[in-house]
């Protein structure tokens, strides 16, 4: 058997051969036949070739259903190999623990340890609620408004609001000079 060759090759490639052989006058029997093509397969194959070989139907086994019960177990053979990626894709990280006793007798420094850990832990924790693009939390439900769905209370125009209209900024003017009066004329008294 070639290197990545499927059964179903094999076959083919197997009964071009016998034919040809039966075309020039040789003979096979069928159990010199099924032997032939269970020495031909490779290793992979060794737990499939003794369970054919101990059930002692060599001889009574066609080789066409010898074929069927080979392409049966590649079958399984690539179900196993795609479980087994699987499972390496899906391995994760897990942090090793250690629970021991005298882990916990050792020097203050790793109490010292222990504590600038857990502040910074804290701090860390401070940051991520500050920081403006929270990469670790969900996203915001704000709703970006443009300038001109605003309205003035003041006028009822869209595009600025009550403290940018012009109409209450000159009716301001005179109060704030009103009051700036006052406070003055309170300093001087």
């Amino acid at each position: 058997m070639k290197n990545g060759e499927t059964i179903s090759k094999l076959q083919t490639r197997f009964t071009h051969i016998v034919n040809h052989l039966l075309g020039h006058g040789k003979t096979f029997k069928d159990d010199e036949l099924n032997i032939k093509i269970l020495n031909y397969l490779t290793r992979t194959w060794e737990p499939k070739i003794t369970t054919i070989k101990e059930s002692n139907d060599l001889a009574s086994m066609s080789m066409k259903a010898l074929f069927e019960k080979l392409l049966a177990y590649e079958h399984e053979l690539i179900q196993q190999s795609h479980v087994e990626e699987t499972k390496k894709k899906r391995k994760g990280i897990a942090l090793k623990v250690n629970s021991s006793k005298e882990d916990c007798k050792e020097s203050s420094s790793d109490d010292k340890d222990e504590e600038n850990l857990s502040l910074m832990v804290k701090k860390f924790g401070k940051f991520l609620k500050r920081s403006k693009d929270r990469k670790f939390s969900k996203p915001s439900k704000k709703i970006k408004r443009n300038n001109n769905t605003f309205r003035c209370f003041k006028c009822r125009k869209q595009g600025h609001i009550k403290f940018e209209c012009s109409i209450y900024l000159i009716k301001q003017l005179p109060e704030k000079k009103g009051k700036e009066d006052r406070k003055q004329k309170k300093k001087t008294t």
